[in-house]
């Protein structure tokens, strides 16, 4: 009996640490200002990127890390969190080049950013720039129904020499909306 009271209390311990879904692990990681909502999710790499608010109660889009836990429960890294206040009721869009897992073997590089209020955007194309102004790396990737997008760098030799990220915003038709 004291067996099984003791491993009740140690599943109970264990479970109390993290989170049964995703978006309760994002409320409960310090984002407790406003309900927080998902704008893009992937499992396989372990990233969140979700809209909230501060506690000057401006909106701002953060890019955290996760993991499941040995009950199919959620788990937020907190301390790998990357924000960017955003006004998302006017037009507004900005581009990241970012990192994570940084203190592991094997970091992942990713471009990810938000586009609002730009009727019809679909797609970023992007090109990351070396110190020397020379393009080391472009690609082409969705915008998704939240407004955002992300996409992974198969190579850490496009991030070694990064300093510019320029972007254009396009529509359906290849129209440019917006470029930088």
């Amino acid at each position: 009996m004291r067996k099984g009271l003791l491993l009740l209390v140690l599943l109970i311990l264990m479970s109390g640490c993290s989170s049964s879904s995703l978006e309760e692990a994002v409320r409960n990681s310090g984002y407790d200002h406003d309900q927080p909502d998902i704008l893009y999710q992937d499992d396989e790499n372990g990233i969140v990127i979700f809209l909230t608010k501060n506690s000057q109660d401006e909106y701002m889009i953060v890019q955290s890390t996760y993991k499941k836990t040995l009950f199919d429960n959620f788990k937020v890294d907190s301390n790998n969190n990357y924000g960017v206040i955003v006004d998302i009721s006017n037009r507004y869009e900005f581009i990241t080049l970012d990192a994570i897992g940084n203190e592991s073997d094997n970091p992942k590089h990713l471009v990810w950013g938000g586009v609002y209020q730009y009727p019809g955007a679909e797609v970023v194309n992007y090109s990351v720039i070396s110190e020397d102004g020379d393009e080391i790396y472009s690609s082409s990737v969705e915008i998704n129904s939240k407004h955002v997008f992300v996409d992974f760098l198969q190579d850490d030799s496009y991030i070694s020499g990064a300093e510019k990220v320029y972007y254009e915003v396009l529509d359906n038709e290849g129209n440019i909306l917006y470029t930088q």
